[in-house]
């Protein structure tokens, strides 16, 4: 993507094949093709490192680089401010709540055929500690309290 008088153009896609590795080299050929670039969206955490890296190696340290599903690295490099964002859900409160929808589902409480966005949060350096972390599963309390949450309601489906 690009910046001009406040507006964001959409320039590439590269996979980076969600490993650190594979988006150092994407990153490398956008860089290559787009040396003024200011910013980019990158779809996890792993492949924000990669990318972040060839960044650093080409002194393109000025490029936000925003990300989502907020793994345990992914909230450090908020914390440390070379990721300036991102839009976390916790693998552990997925399960938990597919565990839940099965149940209600299996029990008559639900229908099938639903489409269920999960919980997320958007952080930043100002509320990273709000994100649901990947190891919610570790502390009992925490999942007691995504297990007493109002079991997720379907959004509308998209036509197909």
């Amino acid at each position: 993507m690009t910046c001009a008088n406040g507006q964001v153009s959409y320039v590439d896609t590269e996979t980076g094949h969600w490993l650190r590795p594979a988006a150092y080299t994407a990153m490398q050929d956008i860089i290559g093709k787009y040396p003024k670039l200011a910013g980019v969206f990158v779809e996890n955490e792993d492949m924000a490192v990669g990318a972040h890296t060839a960044l650093v190696a080409a002194h393109k340290t000025n490029v936000v680089v925003v990300s989502q599903n907020g793994a345990p690295y992914g909230l450090a490099g908020i914390r440390a401010g070379w990721l300036k964002a991102s839009d976390t859900c916790s693998p552990a409160l997925e399960g938990i709540n597919s565990v839940r929808l099965i149940d209600a589902y299996l029990n008559h409480k639900i229908s099938g055929g639903k489409l269920y966005y999960s919980y997320s949060v958007f952080v930043t350096k100002a509320n990273v500690d709000q994100a649901v972390g990947w190891t919610i599963y570790q502390n009992p309390s925490a999942v007691a309290k995504y297990m007493a949450r109002p079991l997720l309601t379907p959004v509308a489906n998209p036509p197909m």
